[in-house]
């Protein structure tokens, strides 16, 4: 692992350890962070991490609270007039837009520097300790937010169900595993946690703002609906390729007697998560688009998610 010395800090963990600041690295990016990301926010980052490494049960009684409110909710308005909530929709979405392109150029830079200048190789970077590599500084402060982030995004789906919008498997299923995900990976630094926080930030920048676009009705028709079903596939295969990369970087480092940062229940459910995405997004695709192409009798209706809902259009 290669170290520039002048960048060098030390978080303020229990018992600090060294990182490297991309700020520093890159003095070219200070200019677009905001003061208080430079100074008071990184130093609340081992607090939020302390938090969810001593609660690991508030991600279960979220998600638990979440299924319960949603389909108790979507029982009271089966006969109840929808919402109309375009409005609230509009800013919803490209709030959360806005919010992850910021988050995809903040933690982008530092994912380039330890794949291309710091790490020798990728088991290197894939053992190594997050919270010398992204989880502190400035890129620490945003994936703590990206964390944190999952449990606002639950709100998705109370646009859906207020509006009484189509709810399908995919859309609950996907906002349950990833908060779960998120935090257990978080808690137990995960590695690679940041090529899928920076995935994850470029993909929903552009979902949300399509959703937003849609919803305001000012969207370009050259922006296909099958744009962000595309961005959400090459996602997930992404995921499994990183996950695969993983258990290669893991096993290579147990046969070498090896330190390496991976958790072993971590990165299963990592796998299994991923691939579950990618054949139920490749299964909505395909449904959506058809098998030879994308269909002209299909369309997405905005609802308010990342997933969609299918109708048929008017002949």
């Amino acid at each position: 692992m290669k170290t520039d010395e002048a960048c060098l800090l030390w978080n303020n963990a229990p018992e600090p350890l060294p990182y490297m600041e991309v700020t520093c690295l890159y003095p070219d990016l200070l200019p677009l962070y905001h003061p208080y990301e430079l100074s008071d926010f990184p130093d609340l980052i081992w607090a939020y991490y302390t938090f969810a490494k001593n609660h690991p049960y508030l991600p279960y009684v979220t998600v638990t609270l979440y299924v319960f409110t949603i389909f108790y909710l979507q029982k009271l308005m089966e006969k109840r007039k929808a919402f109309d909530l375009r409005g609230p929709l509009i800013v919803w979405n490209l709030g959360l837009s806005v919010f992850s392109l910021i988050g995809f150029m903040r933690t982008v830079p530092m994912l380039y520097h330890n794949i291309f200048v710091q790490f020798e190789n990728y088991e290197e970077y894939l053992c190594a300790m997050p919270q010398m590599s992204f989880g502190s500084g400035t890129t620490g402060a945003w994936v703590c937010l990206f964390i944190y982030s999952k449990v606002f995004e639950l709100g998705d789906t109370l646009f859906i169900v207020l509006r009484k919008k189509p709810l399908i498997f995919l859309h609950y299923y996907h906002h349950i595993t990833v908060l779960l995900f998120c935090f257990h990976s978080y808690s137990h630094e995960n590695p690679a946690g940041l090529i899928f926080c920076c995935m994850n930030f470029c993909v929903h920048a552009i979902m949300y703002c399509y959703y937003g676009l849609t919803a305001a009705r000012c969207r370009p028709k050259m922006w296909r609906p099958y744009t962000v079903t595309v961005a959400q596939l090459s996602q997930m295969i992404v995921g499994v390729i990183s996950s695969l990369l993983s258990l290669s970087a893991y096993l290579s480092h147990l046969s070498s007697s090896k330190k390496c940062h991976v958790n072993r229940s971590n990165l299963i459910a990592g796998g299994l998560m991923y691939s579950s995405y990618l054949f139920l997004f490749a299964k909505f695709a395909v449904d959506n688009w058809g098998r030879l192409g994308f269909s002209k009798s299909t369309t997405v209706k905005s609802n308010g998610n990342g997933n969609g809902a299918r109708r048929k259009k008017r002949e």
